[in-house]
């Protein structure tokens, strides 16, 4: 806890920093409303995504910020002081989320700006296209996201309560840390907590910078630790087998970090690929950085505090220590604690409005989408704040009524995740077209094991088996799929249409495949409807319920083929099954697999000295070196990806429109001079194509008004004549549009036949 010496330069420090962010905040809410008003971008992209428009510094420093919360900033150290190197674990397994992350964010970037994903579930909707594994998937971003909110509030009930001598579980700093947080999301959306971020990676960059140097000042470094003069001889010897099952694990579930609503939520935000190139080189150094300083900081608390010490919380007491040092170590503790507050508020903020933006657009939206005054912009807004205050709700109750270890808290977060994995990697990369009712019973099934497993099993289970539920989930997971995708294959072996594009009706007949946008609920599908657009589904024979509303990504469904056509061109060593499996099996090598508990320590010492590396026991020693290699290939990788999809053209419309504007000289927008020379007619065509553009804001609130917009059709007037305006090739028919000004006609706009 702080002396009274100290609070007043803590209390003057928070006082700064809150000056700062609120500031940040203020221009955060100014610049949303400027995106609102001069970019066109809608309230849901310019609350949830900043309108697509963070470049590489704010990118890289959400990203960053956003990943290294109070688990890492807190956890970390507290872990090193009781578990020794064990807690390395932490710098290997933030190697697998950077992989993880940067061998997937790509593709998902350029499928949202392709198809107009906005929610983190988007992708899996569309490739899918299944309610049942749609909400399966949101089921599993959720409730680890909530989860992991709640670890947040652990994090400010460790460092802060005891900091202030405050009782344990006093609620009063957690709630005011996250009242602080709503009001920002509230204000700015994503553009407040992204520039937020940005101030808070900056201070914890900084406190980490200077920590190291002051505890080497007064304590030394690792160098000057010795298995003979150390207090706890036993962090020299290996790791039990216990310990050595979970290290590798807790790797493996890291992998899944990408999965999580906040990550996706900034790979959309990014505005370009040179955007998410500056966040993995910053999140892959930074990751060592961090970790790092908090394992070297933890692990010299233990002769900083001495023999026999073991306090509540090792990362305030190590703190303390250095504030009684006075100096420069009394201002990189302090620096440390709002480091340490900043970590919490950075991930806290991004967790909040990732969770909002989900249930808007995977609940709320679906349901109130047809009634135009709950659908409003005012009214969303509402809702959205709504969600923030309830999920806020949950992650406190959740935090004060835990009382299991924390890491428990962190593998259930992580098991959740890991249960997305097949998802997703099997929609970006897979070349078939598997099954959603494959995917979404495999989700729903593993995520009740994981359940089931830790509370029957783990929670009070002194005797259980290093088994993680996430890692085993997954193997669960997969065998249900590969059953499930076998059984279909060998019993319904063409029931996959592929690039088809009709199915046999009941007369014999071949008739398109249709998916509605629906007239009433938005998730429903009628093909007989007179407005139902010609995107065909992957696997037709299911019942309606099941199929959502596919109309605001395209007419054309997104196929494997079509993400790979997308990317041609475009560097990507993750679909190199080599590297793939170099990583995963470099990654493995650098965790611990060592005889256990060597050598035999007793009550009179070691049986024989340890091997020491640097004040490091060798094993520890090999972790960080061979933990370089998977880092090395990374950066490498990185350095290599390009700033650009080569494939600049692929998705853009090609209408009668395109052409006409192509023959005319104004096919591009910006081209002022071929506008001026075909004067007031040029103009037309100039305000016609950007209205086309503004059409795609509408489509996740009105589908109904963007397929009247895209209906063809051809109208006969009253005299029998047939006007046609368009003529377009959609699945093998041919359909015309008639322009309702050329001419008198009975018939209302916007009927239409195909022949």
């Amino acid at each position: 806890m702080a002396s009274e010496d100290h609070k007043p330069a803590l209390i003057a420090t928070f006082a700064i920093y809150g000056v700062i962010i609120v500031g940040t905040g203020v221009w955060a809410y100014i610049r949303e409303r400027n995106l609102k008003s001069k970019s066109g971008s809608d309230e849901l992209t310019a609350h949830y995504l900043a309108g697509r428009s963070f470049g590489p510094v704010i990118t890289a420093c959400t990203v960053f910020s956003s990943l290294f919360s109070g688990y890492n900033i807190v956890g970390a150290p507290s872990e090193a002081f009781y578990y020794g190197f064990f807690s390395l674990t932490w710098l290997i397994s933030l190697v697998g989320i950077v992989a993880g992350y940067f061998a997937t964010a790509p593709r998902l970037r350029r499928a949202s700006e392709l198809r107009q994903h906005t929610s983190p579930a988007d992708f899996v909707t569309d490739r899918f296209q299944s309610q049942y594994c749609r909400y399966a998937i949101v089921a599993l971003q959720i409730v680890p996201t909530v989860i992991f909110l709640a670890g947040q509030v652990i994090s400010i009930k460790l460092a802060f309560n005891q900091m202030f001598e405050l009782d344990e579980d006093n609620p009063y700093p957690s709630i005011i840390v996250m009242s602080i947080i709503l009001v920002f999301e509230w204000a700015g959306g994503l553009n407040s907590v992204a520039l937020t971020d940005s101030i808070q990676g900056f201070v914890i960059f900084i406190s980490y910078m200077i920590i190291p140097f002051a505890i080497v000042k007064h304590f030394g470094g690792w160098a000057s630790l010795s298995p003979t003069n150390f207090p706890r001889p036993d962090f020299y010897q290996t790791l039990s087998e216990e310990r050595q099952w979970t290290f590798w694990q807790f790797t493996v579930l890291n992998i899944a970090f990408f999965s999580l609503p906040p990550l996706i939520q900034r790979t959309y935000a990014a505005s370009n690929l040179k955007s998410l190139k500056s966040a993995f080189t910053v999140l892959l150094f930074g990751s060592w950085m961090a970790q790092m300083v908090g394992v070297f900081m933890g692990t010299m608390a233990v002769k900083a505090l001495g023999p026999g010490v073991f306090p509540a919380s090792p990362f305030n007491a190590m703190l303390e220590v250095m504030m009684d040092l006075g100096g420069i170590s009394k201002i990189a503790a302090v620096v440390t604690v709002t480091a340490s507050l900043a970590a919490v508020m950075s991930t806290a903020d991004s967790l909040i409005i990732a969770t909002s933006q989900l249930v808007i657009n995977e609940i709320i939206l679906p349901v109130v989408r047809t009634n135009e005054r709950l659908s409003s912009d005012h009214a969303l807004a509402w809702f959205g704040r709504f969600t923030s205050l309830s999920t806020a709700i949950i992650a406190l109750l959740i935090a004060f009524y835990w009382k299991n270890p924390v890491f428990d808290l962190i593998e259930m977060q992580l098991s959740m995740c890991l249960m997305t994995i097949p998802a997703f990697v099997i929609g970006l990369f897979g070349r078939w077209n598997c099954h959603p009712w494959s995917i979404g019973t495999g989700a729903w099934l593993s995520a009740v094991y994981i359940l089931v497993f830790y509370y029957q099993y783990i929670r009070e289970n002194e005797d259980a088996k290093p088994i993680n539920g996430g890692v085993s989930g997954l193997g669960l997971n997969l065998f249900i799929i590969f059953i499930m995708e076998t059984s279909r294959m060998l019993l319904f072996p063409s029931e996959d249409l592929g690039h088809n594009t009709t199915t046999t009706s009941s007369d014999g007949s071949a008739s398109p495949i249709s998916v509605s946008t629906g007239e009433g609920d938005d998730d429903s599908s009628d093909p007989s409807s007179p407005g139902a657009s010609q995107q065909r589904l992957h696997f037709p024979n299911r019942p309606e319920w099941d199929v959502p509303n596919l109309q605001r990504f395209g007419n054309e469904p997104l196929t494997w083929q079509y993400l790979y056509e997308s990317m041609e061109g475009t560097y990507e060593v993750a679909t190199n099954p080599y590297w793939v499996v170099f990583m995963l099996v470099s990654m493995s090598f650098a965790c611990p697999m060592t005889p256990e508990l060597e050598p035999p320590l007793g009550p009179t010492g070691f049986a024989s000295m340890p091997r020491v590396v640097n004040g490091l026991p060798w094993w520890a020693f090999k972790i960080i070196l061979l933990g370089l290699i998977p880092t090395a290939s990374l950066a490498y990788e990185i350095f290599r990806m390009p700033t650009e999809y080569a494939n600049k053209d692929f998705g853009k419309p090609k209408s009668d429109n395109d052409l006409n504007l192509k023959e005319s000289g104004l096919d591009d927008v910006g081209n002022k001079n071929n506008i001026a020379e075909r004067g007031d007619e040029g103009k037309r065509m100039e305000t016609q194509q950007r209205q086309q553009r503004d059409q795609q804001h509408m489509h996740r609130r009105h589908p109904e008004q963007e397929q009247e917009r895209r209906s063809f059709g051809a109208h006969v007037s009253q005299t029998g004549d047939v006007r046609v305006l368009k003529k377009n090739s959609t699945m093998g028919t041919e359909s015309f549009h008639f322009d309702s000004d050329s001419g008198s006609s009975s018939q209302r706009p916007g009927q239409s036949y195909q022949r």
